[in-house]
């Protein structure tokens, strides 16, 4: 890959529909700043200089299989970038 260039990141991830009730957040790590999409959804952007950790993904957009987009403009890899279900909320994190 090409560091300093913008691209374009993928993944899949499944969630059962029993775990729907269960808040669901991102959290990306090793980027830089993009914008974030869940099945073809823009959830918003990112800045790893703001003080948000976590993005909500509203489980009314999630199916069995999902696919995670995220445009990154520095070019940096999300390599620790991870979902986590949080009851609580990121301030129970």
């Amino acid at each position: 890959s090409v560091q300093n260039l913008p691209g374009w990141f993928a993944s899949s991830f499944n969630y059962p529909p029993e775990k729907h009730d269960s808040p669901l957040f991102l959290a990306i790590e090793g980027a830089c700043k993009g914008r974030i999409y869940v099945n073809g959804r823009d959830l918003g952007g990112y800045w790893n200089t703001g003080p948000q950790k976590y993005y909500y993904v509203p489980g009314c957009w999630l199916e069995r299989k999902n696919r995670l987009l995220l445009f990154e403009e520095s070019g940096k890899a999300p390599k620790n970038t991870k979902l986590h279900s949080l009851p609580e909320g990121p301030a129970g994190a």
